[in-house]
């Protein structure tokens, strides 16, 4: 069995600790029959773009198409993909942020020692560092941290 440890810090499990029990689908009552509808309802926009912008859209994102499909099916992937061209990221200035939503890590004990071995960076990647927890910060998708237990930067890419 494999179980998900969202902490941190390791989990140690005694034996015979009970995890989980099984309930069988009979006993549960939200189940319901999946019923496919019988008017689909159409993602594409009635007016989508010409074939250029789309395909320098999909160009501009890095968005790869399989190449097995047939042109129409092309042009309405790509027509469905501009159209919610905001859920895709480039870089961090298109990553967008939930209002009043904030993620709170649980981080480790200062007082206990931690046997990572804090390597040296070279110049290119410490400006990196920089560069890259500066935007962060600026676009509010991190805040410093006052906790003493992580003191080495990770390049995000």
């Amino acid at each position: 069995m494999k179980a998900l440890n969202y902490n941190p810090h390791s989990v140690i499990l005694k034996r015979r600790t009970k995890m989980a029990s099984v309930l069988l689908p009979n006993n549960i009552s939200a189940i319901q029959e999946f019923k496919e509808p019988i008017n689909k309802p159409n993602f594409v926009p009635q007016n989508p773009p010409d074939a250029e912008t789309l395909e320098n859209f999909v160009k501009e994102y890095k968005i790869t198409i399989n190449p097995n499909l047939t042109t129409p099916q092309r042009l309405e992937l790509m027509a469905l993909a501009y159209t919610y061209k905001d859920i895709f990221a480039r870089d961090f200035s298109d990553i967008k942020t939930y209002p009043n939503y904030e993620l709170k890590l649980e981080t480790r004990d200062c007082r206990l020692k931690s046997y990572t071995r804090q390597y040296k960076l070279r110049e290119n990647e410490i400006n990196e560092i920089d560069k890259q927890i500066t935007k962060l910060e600026s676009q509010g998708l991190i805040t410093k941290s006052t906790d003493c237990s992580f003191n080495s930067p990770v390049l995000p890419f």
